[in-house]
């Protein structure tokens, strides 16, 4: 290697003589303007992640919400059913007397009908 510099094709002076601090200046402010708009990206992302747990999150909260809401709708009507069948019982415990009574005086009403 020509002035034994390490650096292939020439030495560290004649690199350093051909690099003018103006470009230096234009690709410093060149790989700042890069820089920041890489942070940028980084932003972005970042944001969206957050975003998207969040909505996760809120999905999970709200499949929470639904199958609560889904056991109480459920307890209730059962609750409705015990209550119904109870008043159901009850009111077949009660209809043989009044229906029966009904029967005899329907029964009666027509007899007379016919008798006369």
């Amino acid at each position: 290697m020509p002035g034994g510099s390490g650096i292939p094709g020439g030495d560290v002076a004649g690199l350093m003589k051909s690099i003018d601090p103006v470009e230096i200046d234009r690709r410093i402010n060149d790989m700042r303007a890069v820089e920041s708009w890489m942070r940028l990206s980084l932003s972005t992302i970042e944001m969206s992640i957050k975003t998207m747990e969040m909505q996760r999150d809120a999905y999970a909260s709200f499949s929470k919400i639904r199958e609560s809401a889904e056991q109480t709708t459920q307890a209730a009507q059962a609750a409705m059913n015990h209550t119904m069948g109870a008043a159901v019982k009850a009111a077949k415990r009660a209809a043989p007397s009044t229906t029966t009574g009904q029967k005899k005086r329907a029964s009666q009403s027509s007899a007379k009908a016919r008798a006369r």
